[in-house]
């Protein structure tokens, strides 16, 4: 499809991430991974550039287009609506179709994004690629035979994960034979970022607890009034957990903040929370 190139192959491209993610889930990481690293060793082509596809297709691999994959973000949905206090009946059939139209809106974004997008060759990222690349050990055969296996059970378990528990096994194969050493492995996580992850949901249960997060919904609906649009005030809140969650690292924990507030400010203007809630977690 990259060596033929156009539109067609763009938008298929896209469709097949999208139809990918229904199978990873919603906002799974190692999916991200995949897509991208896939997609950035993909030669150069007037008809289909890289640099078309590469953030289109990475944003894509977020949004599934057959929505049955949605658990983790319902569940979240129920525990921040549980969180501030409030219970909800979240039918997962909505839920589902609120997410298809969210992954619909984005292919039509990536339709109109074909025309805009830069046409330009990415070689520096070619480059350090491939010096990575001849820098790299060489494996033996029972070592790259171990890595499959592996990866296999990495997948599975990503699937099975709620009835087998963590797939950390997979990891600890490679650290007995060889693949990795204990350093590699340790060095690979990064500390900051689970830490910026773990620390804003701290701060959304003090919030909470204080009463801090009720006192600024009371004092939003005060500022509102009785007249306010619903979807202009769902808007804005999505506005903000979206913009604030690229300065704090962490996307559930910044939900934790707003939505919460989102939740108190509807209860006080007598509304329903539950499309606030479900519109700032996705």
């Amino acid at each position: 499809m990259a060596n033929k190139g156009g539109f067609k192959a763009y938008v298929l491209l896209i469709v097949i991430v999208m139809l990918g993610c229904s199978l990873f889930g919603t906002g799974s990481t190692a999916y991200h991974v995949l897509v991208i690293g896939l997609l950035s060793t993909l030669p150069y082509n007037k008809q289909l550039p890289p640099s078309k596809v590469l953030m289109p297709a990475g944003f894509a691999a977020n949004h599934p287009l057959v929505p049955f994959n949605t658990a983790l973000q319902y569940g979240i949905v129920i525990a921040v609506l549980g969180s501030a206090g409030v219970t909800a009946n979240v039918n997962l059939l909505k839920f589902s179709l609120v997410n298809l139209s969210l992954s619909l809106g984005f292919l039509a974004w990536c339709v109109i994004a074909y025309k805009i997008m830069p046409d330009h060759p990415i070689a520096e990222a070619s480059e350090e690629a491939k010096a990575q690349g001849e820098g790299a050990p060489v494996l033996t055969k029972q070592k790259e035979t171990v890595t499959y296996i592996s990866f296999v059970i990495a997948v599975v378990g990503m699937v099975l994960q709620s009835t087998i528990g963590d797939r950390g096994l997979a990891v600890g194969i490679l650290l007995v034979f060889g693949v990795m050493d204990f350093n590699e492995i340790r060095n690979a996580i990064s500390a900051p970022i689970i830490l910026m992850s773990a620390g804003v949901i701290g701060i959304a249960d003090a919030l909470g607890n204080t009463g801090l997060t009720n006192l600024v919904g009371e004092t939003v609906a005060q500022m509102l009034g009785g007249n306010v649009n619903p979807f202009v005030l769902i808007f804005v809140f999505c506005v903000l957990t979206s913009v604030l969650a690229t300065l704090t690292g962490s996307t559930i924990g910044t939900v934790y903040v707003f939505a919460r507030m989102a939740i108190a400010t509807c209860v006080n203007l007598g509304l329903d929370p539950t499309a606030a809630a479900s519109a700032i977690v996705i």
